[in-house]
């Protein structure tokens, strides 16, 4: 049987987008014969694909944007926003995800740069030294993006599970009637491991990337932290990191935009970026973040995870609260929307914060709970005002409370990104500092509109962790049952 394991919609767009370079001159001859060629067509990696809104809509960074999430949850329709906001185990999300952006964005890419740069540059002429370098950076690439997926899609990596717990294909070449069955999670880990051994041992990438769309030595080695990270191996992600930081060690420092409303930070051009990758050039604009995160300026009272000293949330205007009717309806919650100003996050990609969190995590569990405080302690040296009394260092005399804190500052420094849902996730199937997840939907009485106050509760042993394959792709592919 041959099994496909893109969907319909995908295959279309991997032969469309690669008609150009697929036409024969003379025929048998692929257009992309040279080192130029394939060092342009690495450009296609686009940022446009990395979508995980419906991730950080899970674990309560923010909501559906313009949504009104009380009628949501309140509402007869049970569909898959339902399903996420009020963390229902029992609807079947599997009929409810006909598609998928996450899915089939970052399959797009692995599909029509990663695998064709990878299957052409041995046969391509040109610069060798060139093409060994972007032959380097599709490996990253490549790993990287079934990272992503694998962490999506399929439990957080365990070692005594992942031989056995249900993972993702990995496809790793051109023919789109190849049988690329779901491997397992261990066996997925195996594939990433080796395509980043592939890449350091072609010893060509230049440290960082030639711009921040590009892979670096840098990021390749922050790519293998995170993999480490993932399997507890926290001795070689330690290496990883620390190597990483001897390449780019630079922190973007807040302070720089007091007094208020300086804010400009355009990310994709950030020295912080090891590799950017965003759902939008302008995003998060116009997200709706949830009270948890903010912490209520009206309606019930709560902390939020700000810390108080927080430029972008208690300096700046970034949140707009005058906005709240026309976007989640939620009371005490705003859209993120900088009025005159720009500030863009790397919600597909990785920074200098990945590497330094990660490295901080290492130490502490090494027992190195200073080391590790001191380098939480420096992220939020840059990201809160230190004119404000309340920025102060933060200590811990345990290793619980030195991830506790850890786990704060990560919430915040990775709002609307990836790395929040899978760093929880792991966290939680590691099962020793667990997190809890708890969305309060408040709306206030007005005219004939009732008041909804309602609390829901994500475990964090809950199936909803694990996204739910899109039935355009498990249709063609029977391999794809849920891994949930």
């Amino acid at each position: 049987m041959k099994i496909k394991y893109l969907t319909g919609i995908v295959l279309g767009l991997t032969l469309l987008g690669c008609e150009k370079y697929t036409d024969v001159k003379p025929k048998g001859f692929n257009l992309l014969n040279t080192a130029t060629d394939l060092d342009r067509h690495m450009n296609f990696s686009s940022a446009e694909t990395f979508d995980f809104a419906r991730q950080t809509l899970l674990i309560n960074d923010s909501y559906p944007s313009n949504t009104n999430v009380p009628q949501v949850v309140t509402g007869n329709v049970k569909n898959l926003d339902y399903a996420l906001l009020t963390y229902d185990e029992t609807l079947n999300r599997s009929a409810l995800t006909v598609t998928d952006p996450t899915y089939e964005g970052i399959y797009g890419n692995i599909v029509k740069v990663c695998n064709i740069v990878l299957n052409q540059a041995d046969e391509a002429s040109g610069d060798k030294a060139l093409l060994s370098k972007i032959k380097a950076e599709s490996y990253v690439l490549r790993a990287y993006m079934h990272y992503l997926l694998v962490n999506v899609f399929a439990k957080a990596y365990d070692k005594s599970m992942a031989a056995t717990d249900g993972g993702i294909p990995y496809p790793t070449d051109l023919n789109l009637e190849t049988v690329n069955e779901k491997l397992s999670v261990a066996r997925v880990y195996e594939n990433i491991i080796k395509d980043l051994d592939a890449a350091f041992a072609l010893n060509s990438l230049s440290a960082e990337g030639k711009n921040n769309m590009r892979v670096g030595r840098c990021f390749a080695l922050a790519v293998r932290a995170r993999v480490m990270m993932s399997m507890g191996n926290y001795s070689e992600a330690l290496k990883a990191c620390n190597e990483a930081l001897a390449i780019n060690s630079f922190i973007d420092d807040h302070n720089k935009f007091l007094p208020n409303n300086s804010l400009n930070k355009q990310f994709q051009s950030s020295r912080e970026n090891l590799f950017y990758a965003s759902q939008s050039r302008a995003f998060p604009a116009g997200m709706n973040v949830s009270r948890e995160i903010l912490g209520v300026t009206s309606g019930v009272p709560q902390a939020g995870l700000y810390e108080s000293a927080n430029i972008l949330r208690y300096k700046n205007s970034i949140y707009d609260y005058s906005s709240v009717g026309l976007t989640s309806r939620v009371s005490g919650t705003a859209w993120f929307y900088p009025l005159g100003t720009t500030y863009d996050t790397n919600s597909g990609g990785m920074t200098t914060s990945d590497l330094y969190l990660m490295k901080a995590e290492c130490l502490i569990r090494a027992g190195d709970i200073s080391g590790g405080m001191d380098i939480i302690n420096l992220i939020r040296k840059h990201r809160n005002d230190q004119s404000d009394p309340a920025a102060t260092d933060l200590s811990a005399a345990t290793e619980g409370q030195a991830i506790l804190h850890l786990q704060r500052t990560a919430r915040i420094e990775y709002l609307f990104s990836w790395q929040n849902f899978v760093e929880i996730k792991r966290w939680n199937r590691e099962g020793k500092y667990p997190i809890t997840i708890t969305r309060r939907i408040v709306r206030v009485a007005s005219g004939n509109t009732p008041a909804v106050d309602e609390t829901f509760t994500l475990n964090p042993n809950s199936p909803l962790w694990i996204f739910a394959f899109p039935t355009n792709s498990s249709d063609f592919n029977p391999t794809l049952t849920p891994n949930y």
